[in-house]
């Protein structure tokens, strides 16, 4: 599991250029160029003041409305990670980070989302990140933004593979870690927690002190 989910798989994705031979890679490195420092001036990004987001516009792809992730929280310690190159190489620790961190309403709607996205024409990487169904809207906390599902999706070639509600992860993560005191990834429990929570409850013995 570790060479499927490792913690390295977001850093060759965010860091190597071989990897962004994806059809948006000039976009794509653009945002995350963008993310990092947007103070700084960018060729398809500018800041929409009558809208109050973010625009990105590419004849390729259109126009992308966004926002910053950073220019939501007012936790210093998280918006300077945010804003830095820290921000990657746990995307799957972070986003049931940032799903616990939204208000009582969102949060009940809000889902871990375990998925992939395409780092060339042929080849995915294996990723994490949130969406809020009733807004259809994708929260990546390793690109630092907060983007419509649709947009999203198209722009990284995203493709889902487990959704779980983030009260349903608390829920997983008692049980497996906490309960029954097993080792997983966070990344394991992305892909897998409803099964593996479900076998844990067909074999309550492990439960039980020898």
């Amino acid at each position: 599991n570790y060479v499927l989910f490792g913690n390295n798989h977001d850093y060759m994705f965010f860091q190597e250029e071989d990897y962004l031979n994806y059809k948006f890679k000039y976009i794509i490195k653009e945002l995350e160029q963008f993310t990092l420092n947007p103070d700084k001036e960018t060729k398809h990004i500018k800041y929409e003041s009558g809208i109050g987001h973010y625009i990105l516009k590419d004849r390729n792809i259109g126009s992308i409305t966004f926002d910053l992730l950073s220019d939501k929280i007012s936790d210093s310690k998280l918006k300077k990670q945010l804003l830095s190159e820290s921000r990657y190489h746990n995307c799957h620790e972070n986003a049931p980070k940032v799903a616990a961190s939204l208000d009582e309403e969102t949060r009940k709607k809000a889902y871990i989302v375990g998925g992939k996205i395409k780092c060339n024409d042929i080849d995915y990487l294996y990723h994490s990140w949130v969406e809020i169904d009733d807004l259809s809207a994708v929260i990546d906390f390793n690109n630092n933004i907060i983007m419509k599902k649709e947009d999203y999706y198209k722009l990284f070639g995203a493709i889902s593979i487990n959704k779980t509600n983030i009260l349903d992860m608390m829920q997983i993560i008692e049980m497996v870690c906490l309960k029954a005191k097993l080792r997983f990834h966070q990344a394991n429990l992305n892909y897998f927690g409803n099964e593996i929570m479900n076998d844990l409850k067909k074999n309550e013995k492990i439960f039980r002190k020898i």
